[in-house]
């Protein structure tokens, strides 16, 4: 398993809030394509701090994104354990 300590203790309040966003739509899949713009618009954050969480969480290993220009960007889950952890352990995080 891996350490996710470094990963929490490395992310800004709003990166917490928008991942715990994104884990909740990711759910079990193994991939997913995700519109930054309607998640950030739905969050009241910008595209900038998805863009910056989705890198902290592919730098952790969990994750590789691609982006796919108007259409998205599609995330495929490498860890899906580590994933489920990071999500338990950030709902005692945030909002």
């Amino acid at each position: 398993m891996k350490d996710l300590k470094p990963l929490i203790n490395n992310l800004s309040w709003t990166e917490i809030c928008l991942i715990k966003a994104l884990l909740d739509l990711i759910g079990v899949n193994t991939s997913i394509e995700l519109n930054a713009s309607r998640i950030c618009d739905a969050k009241g954050t910008t595209r900038s701090v998805f863009v910056n969480a989705l890198a902290k969480l592919e730098i952790a290993g969990l994750i590789t994104k691609r982006s796919m220009g108007m259409k998205g960007t599609h995330i495929e889950v490498i860890d899906p354990g580590a994933l489920q952890e990071l999500k338990r352990q950030l709902y005692g995080v945030g909002d």
